[in-house]
């Protein structure tokens, strides 16, 4: 099992140096995987998941042997075994639980590394465990300056997506992420806004940071980090002009990456803001038009009442709507049916 995992461990080291590779490492049952200790475990959930290859056999025979043994498990042990199941999408309640449970026990072994991998593992997999989560936050807050840019979002995101409030956690990586914020690419940029605006947290020098990095970095930033960007300003009704003509004008030379979801989402920060940018409307209905038959109702809604409320009549755009409301009108919920009729 050993010569297993360094194997795994090979092959993925390989994919993070560019080098080639013919194959990947798979197993043909997993016996073998009964017999690792705590390191080939973790070696080998680690590597499959880094690859990425989602062999379910294996990922299950990992779980059950990492049960047995949890406590030889180390906390980097720990962390990489819930990254990779996170990360692979493999849902397995009584392992993540088991995780959870042995990390708040070993917190003082854990590197911010490791903190951050964690929670956002529990968080990838929406599985919320409050001691955990009590625990690593009080951790984050007195290491949270040793945090990497991408770490501090991570963070960020991990708490927002369990829809977990903890305030002095957001205003501890806020100020950690101001002091750096010019280190930020694009996609912690706009993960750390979606992030406070999730929880409705709107700490407006951090916003501020955030836009003023993102104006200099627009050019980088793909259609998720444009719609969340956006969606995060609007969703705190923070009306900044300079950003959200930059948005705009970058989504324009991008929509046609954008997906149904992100193509109502940026129609609504529009009109929510009461942002009346018609070339960029104009756009969003043309993208939208070929796509209609994949609106779900959320964002046939959004973007119905986004036209509406701009008061932008575009018949094709409006017909079209309609057209995939009546066909999906079973999808509705009572507030989009409303949307759907004010409009």
């Amino acid at each position: 099992m050993q010569n297993a995992s360094n194997l795994c461990s090979t092959f993925a080291k390989c994919k993070t140096k560019g080098v080639s590779v013919s194959g990947s490492p798979s197993y043909q049952g997993s016996s073998h995987v009964a017999l690792a200790d705590a390191q080939g475990l973790a070696n080998t959930a680690w590597s499959f998941a880094f690859v990425p290859v989602c062999d379910r056999p294996l990922m299950n025979a990992i779980a059950s042997s990492a049960l047995l043994c949890m406590n030889n498990l180390l906390a980097q042990h720990l962390s990489n075994i819930a990254w990779s199941f996170a990360r692979l999408l493999v849902q397995n309640a009584p392992l993540m639980n088991s995780i959870s449970s042995s990390a708040v026990q070993k917190l003082a072994a854990f590197g911010t590394q490791g903190l951050v991998n964690t929670v956002w593992a529990d968080a990838k997999l929406v599985y919320v465990h409050a001691p955990l989560l009590e625990a690593m936050s009080a951790a984050a807050c007195h290491r949270v300056v040793h945090l990497r840019t991408q770490d501090l979002a991570n963070l960020a995101w991990s708490f927002a997506n369990m829809g977990v409030l903890d305030i002095p956690l957001l205003e501890a990586i806020s100020s950690a992420s101001i002091s750096i914020i010019t280190n930020f690419d694009p996609q912690a940029l706009s993960i750390t806004a979606w992030a406070f605006a999730k929880v409705n947290v709107c700490a407006l020098p951090l916003m501020q940071s955030i836009s003023a990095a993102s104006i200099r970095k627009l050019g980088e930033f793909q259609a998720q980090s444009l719609t969340n960007t956006s969606w995060a300003y609007a969703k705190l009704g923070v009306a900044d002009g300079p950003l959200c003509e930059a948005l705009a004008g970058a989504a324009l030379s991008n929509l046609s990456n954008f997906t149904p979801q992100q193509l109502g989402n940026m129609a609504w920060s529009e009109s929510t803001l009461a942002i009346r940018h018609e070339p960029l409307m104009s756009a969003i209905a043309a993208a939208a038009l070929p796509c209609m038959w994949q609106f779900a109702s959320q964002n046939l809604g959004n973007t119905a009442w986004s036209y509406a409320m701009l008061v932008i009549a575009n018949s094709p755009l409006l017909d079209a709507i309609s057209a995939q409301a009546r066909r999906i009108i079973c999808d509705f919920r009572q507030q989009e049916l409303t949307n759907m009729a004010w409009s």
